[in-house]
């Protein structure tokens, strides 16, 4: 490689402003621009941006690899002298990761870019960072991804990225010998600032202007700041919510400062934070000095990945809880699948990851996405085979649970997912081995097949306890079956030994775990619902003594996070349908629909984030932007559409709901690059109209019915 990586000769907490010219002879067919830093990297050229990109080129594990990116900026360059531009902070090779501290790759930050000039008669050249690399200090004086971004528009460099910029008072760039051997080509798309969001302003509180947007959100905000006096100085705090004083909440955010400073260079400009970002709906403008804000925006910003879900139905609470469900995802879908947006953790938990995966895919084209956070989870997995439960891995005194199932499970739960909805049998073989070596570190855990690690069980759940080793224990069972499964998709001549051992804990649980009365020692909602969904119990044996759980609490929920995308389709595997409507559709507490009632416009962490009467849950874990519970997603297009992603394709099976509860229902979602669309609304006599789009290598089942009538291509008349 011709490139090297570059930095600055000394630690800082400032980012590092670096540029090069260069001069194109001739007629250039193509330039491509390959990029990356061991921090993160924004790239300008000519004076504008290359892309809308933030937080290039995301977080891995640095130590074992680097990914870079490749933008062709053949549009943005002349024929003669052009200019390259970067903009170099901290990100999570440098920063601050959680709440364990800093420096976890390395002292400094560095990047690395090469471009490749292609002329029309065929000559190629090739431009690597290098000593000739110009460096300088700017606007941005601090740079963090949880603390904020503080800049200090006085020291601004102006048009840094334009061609002829006088930079003869910048330094040569230091060259750091090592690091280009971990470069590859980046599997998940770009982190982007995405749609704008228009901030309203509410009120002025202590001296903060306070303003909401429409969602909350992971992002970044635009200030526009007109006649400031030089020297003035605004911060910027963001919450997700209000205080009962109108002053916005931050008390969840727990060690993460999230505050942005700006000090003003005289006149009109702009603060717009690119180094950090921040999760909030609400944030608040301190101002000491004199000038006037003008507008507020705020850009979320998510992984570049096509969001082609739709869904709509009858009841309004339940499509915001959809639009709720979307907007969780992409505010942690940031090159990884985070818990949270805003306070100091943004973890890639695998637990999460896991429940959340089928639903994930459904809304969006996440092929690459869960490609490269199994690749993450395989450099974060120990000698052992002890799979980390966040991945990318903290080099830190994280209290781990070492090695808790439910959460390492997701080694074998996510590529089994991936390939249900991408059928990419390359990926089984790839991940393939650290499946079965988590599996043989499950088994040298154990005691007679009993997995008795603490672990986190069903995490949060309300009103229900489950008892953890059992559920460590289910779920090791079930990971032994889908290793075999994988096994089978790939030709693995050891599969049919992960069959048999998949039987063998299902009888170590029925022993250990089934009661001579037909229930469970361990007698929850999560646990009657996984002892079905992995095969140790039959419908008949869970049927009384789950409906009798869910009787005990009004026809309403007790999952955590184990437990909750898998309630409704079970009780619609035991024909409960009505049930099923029943529960979802609830609007008190506990329900997926209470939070929304309460003004949600993301999902909670915590069933009992906010419960009126009582208030606030503890601000030591209580986030307001969590995706977990938003695993329903899964049931509303498998079974309320009955879109059905299996290993052997996609079948289409909806169930109708004819309690009243909903009473009609639309939605499509994007397989292999068709749109598959279902939708179905009860019309009189009992009967429900079902119209069906699809490509036609799709199965479409309507056994079930006891009436059907194709009234038109694609349009039934059914009756249950």
């Amino acid at each position: 490689m011709k490139g090297k990586f570059i930095g600055y000769h000394a630690e800082h907490a400032q980012a590092l402003y670096v540029r090069k010219e260069l001069d194109l002879t001739g007629s250039v067919e193509k330039v491509t621009l390959k990029l990356s830093a061991l921090g993160i990297v924004k790239g300008f050229c000519n004076g504008s941006e290359l892309d809308e990109d933030l937080l290039t080129p995301g977080w891995v594990n640095y130590h074992k690899r680097i990914p870079y990116y490749t933008f062709d900026i053949t549009d943005k360059l002349q024929t003669g002298t052009n200019a390259l531009a970067f903009t170099l902070g901290h990100g999570w090779a440098i920063g601050t990761i959680a709440w364990f501290g800093t420096k976890n790759y390395g002292n400094q930050p560095l990047m690395w870019c090469e471009v490749e000039v292609e002329y029309a008669d065929g000559r190629t050249e090739i431009i690597g960072s290098d000593e000739t690399f110009k460096a300088a200090f700017g606007a941005i004086r601090e740079n963090d991804i949880y603390d904020g971004e503080n800049q200090d528009g006085r020291c601004g460099l102006g048009d840094f990225s334009a061609a002829g910029y006088d930079d003869s008072a910048w330094e040569k760039a230091t060259v750091f010998e090592g690091y280009t051997d971990r470069l590859e080509p980046a599997i998940c798309p770009l982190t982007k600032k995405k749609e704008n969001l228009p901030g309203t302003y509410l009120h002025q509180q202590a001296g903060w202007k306070v303003y909401g947007f429409d969602r909350n959100h992971a992002g970044v905000p635009e200030v526009f700041i007109k006649n400031a006096v030089s020297g003035t100085k605004l911060t910027v705090i963001y919450g997700e919510l209000l205080n009962d004083d109108g002053s916005v909440y931050t008390e969840n955010l727990r060690k993460a400062k999230a505050t942005d400073t700006y000090i003003c260079a005289e006149g009109d400009q702009v603060f717009a934070p690119y180094m950090t970002f921040h999760g909030y709906q609400y944030l608040g403008i301190l101002v000491e000095g004199s000038c006037e804000i003008g507008s507020v925006n705020s850009r979320m910003i998510y992984s570049d990945i096509p969001f082609h879900s739709t869904f709509a139905c009858s009841d309004d609470v339940v499509n915001q809880l959809f639009k709720n469900i979307i907007c969780s995802q992409k505010s942690n879908f940031v090159n990884v699948p985070t818990d949270c947006p805003q306070r100091d953790e943004r973890l890639g938990w695998t637990g999460d990851a896991q429940v959340f995966c089928h639903s994930a895919m459904y809304n969006a084209d996440c092929h690459d996405f869960f490609r490269k956070f199994l690749i993450d989870m395989m450099d974060a997995q120990k000698e052992s085979g002890w799979v980390e439960e966040v991945a990318p891995s903290v080099e830190s005194d994280f209290d781990s649970h070492h090695g808790a199932s439910v959460w390492g499970d997701a080694i074998t739960i996510i590529p089994y997912a991936h390939y249900c909805f991408y059928k990419d049998a390359s990926f089984i073989k790839e991940i393939l081995p650290a499946a079965k070596k988590w599996m043989q570190f499950c088994l040298d855990t154990s005691d007679g097949l009993v997995r008795y690690n603490t672990g986190y069980g069903d995490w949060v759940a309300v009103n229900e306890t489950t008892d953890t080793p059992y559920l460590n224990t289910l779920f090791m069972a079930n990971s032994a079956r889908l290793i075999g499964k994988m096994g089978n998709i790939i030709g693995d001549p050891e599969a049919d030994k992960y069959f048999a051992l998949y039987e063998d804990i299902k009888k170590v649980i029925r022993d250990k775990y089934l009661l001579g009365n037909g229930k469970l020692s361990s007698d929850t909602q999560t646990a009657y619902v996984m002892a079905y969904v992995f095969g140790i119990m039959t419908a008949e044996e869970i049927k009384p003594h789950l409906l009798e759980r869910i009787r005990i609490h009004n026809n309403h929920l007790a999952t955590g996070f184990v437990g909750v995308k898998y309630l409704l389709p079970v009780l619609c595997e035991l024909g409960e349908y009505d049930l099923a409507y029943e529960i979802f559709t609830n609007k008190d507490y506990p329900s997926w629909c209470y939070p929304v009632v309460n003004g949600a416009t993301s999902i909670w962490e915590r069933w009992n984030g906010y419960v009126v009467g009582v208030g606030l849950e503890n601000p030591s874990m209580n986030s307001f932007n969590h995706y977990s519970f938003g695993a329903v997603c899964e049931w509303m297009y498998s079974m309320m559409l009955g879109i059905r992603h299996t290993e052997d394709g996609v079948v289409i099976r909806p169930l109708i709901d004819e309690s009243g509860h909903i009473t009609w229902a639309e939605g499509s979602t994007v397989h292999e690059g068709e749109t598959i669309a279902v939708a179905w609304k009860n019309v009189e006599g009992g009967f429900t109209e079902l119209t069906v789009q699809k490509p036609e290598n799709i199965a479409l089942d309507l056994a079930g019915y006891a009436s059907v009538k194709e009234i038109a291509a694609g349009k039934y008349l059914i009756k249950r």
